[in-house]
């Protein structure tokens, strides 16, 4: 099976080339190494160019993230669609791992690993552990898969470990990736429609937490989750899985009512208001009607009534020497 690994980039200086090379690497090398460098400004094209032999680099404008990806899918040749962030590593198995999992789970849509997250630009040193010839791993259905995803998305918060089958494309278009920020966020909620997503909780991937980034800023990160669910209700409402459709209509107004309780946070009222009440239209379970409207009272309150409303910045976990060496739990957001 071909492998294309695509990449995007901008402004990466401090950490593309430790992504390169982790790809380098792979005990398994890939057929095609694709960099999309969205308009960066510091030196990063000058460490791309010095891979100019290995890799194939387009150069585009800062468009975002979403259109980078769609332009790396566009020109990727292989079977399988392994993403990575320019910020973040991978174990030297992870490819061998994702393609004997491929061959194993040929109808699933989206294949992930387990992570380790961890702070900062220095080097990554992977912790001792042994690997299994053949990764255990669970299939998972698609309405399940929806519920877990959008409960707390830090298992599979990453393009970094998910590959995907090339022939999804046929089913997501020209431009899988939408509204950058939750830009897979949109892929993953719509490429579940066509089948079970695998998972293989064994730890192969570096994802680094960094400051400053759009899914550290939860008003920015919950804004964008929101319009990607009003880009999806009209697939969401054609499904014939009623249990499906149900989940759908309660995640989406469990993240109007995350997003509203943020918006309060930066003082954003009369949005925050607005939220809460298409939460309540949207929602057919009665318990998250209940949610929405108990929430949009306290919005009403005497600010000194009103509960202490989470800040807008997502705070990290306690880091071990500098540190968080824990397995990918680090950006989980709990939903209400």
């Amino acid at each position: 099976m071909k492998v294309s690994v695509l990449i995007a980039t901008f402004n990466s200086e401090a950490t593309t080339r430790a992504t390169l090379e982790s790809v380098f690497r792979q005990t398994v090398q890939p057929d095609e190494v694709l960099v999309v460098d969205d308009g960066s400004t510091d030196t990063t094209l000058d460490i791309l160019g010095s891979y100019k032999s290995r890799i194939t680099l387009v150069v585009g404008r800062h468009e975002g993230v979403a259109s980078a990806r769609n332009t790396l899918c566009s020109h990727a040749q292989g079977e399988m669609l392994a993403f990575l962030d320019s910020d973040d590593v991978w174990h030297p198995d992870y490819l061998r791992h994702q393609l004997s999992l491929a061959d194993k789970y040929p109808e699933a849509v989206a294949i992930f690993t387990g992570h380790i997250d961890f702070h900062g630009t220095e080097a990554f040193t992977w912790p001792v552990q042994e690997l299994e010839e053949q990764p255990q791993a669970e299939l998972i259905e698609s309405r399940d898969f929806f519920v877990r995803y959008n409960s707390a998305t830090g298992t599979f918060g990453s393009m970094s470990y998910c590959c995907l089958p090339r022939r999804m494309l046929q089913h997501l278009g020209k431009e899988p990736f939408q509204t950058n920020g939750a830009d897979d966020f949109y892929m993953l909620n719509r490429a579940l429609l066509w089948g079970p997503t695998v998972y293989a909780r064994h730890p192969l991937v570096g994802y680094r937490i960094s400051a400053g980034s759009i899914s550290s800023d939860r008003v920015l990160n919950y804004g964008q989750r929101v319009l990607a669910f009003e880009m999806l209700q009209t697939e969401y409402a054609q499904v014939t899985d009623r249990r499906l459709s149900r989940a759908f209509a309660c995640a989406f107004a469990s993240h109007r009512r995350l997003f509203s309780r943020f918006l309060m946070g930066v003082g954003k009222v009369t949005e925050a208001q607005q939220q809460l009440m298409l939460a309540l239209l949207t929602s057919t379970s009665l318990k998250s009607k209940a949610k929405s409207a108990l929430l949009l009272c306290l919005t009403y309150l005497p600010t000194r009534l009103q509960p202490a409303w989470p800040s807008r910045q997502r705070q990290s976990p306690a880091r071990q020497d500098g540190r968080s060496v824990s397995p990918g739990v680090g950006h989980q957001e709990a939903q209400l």
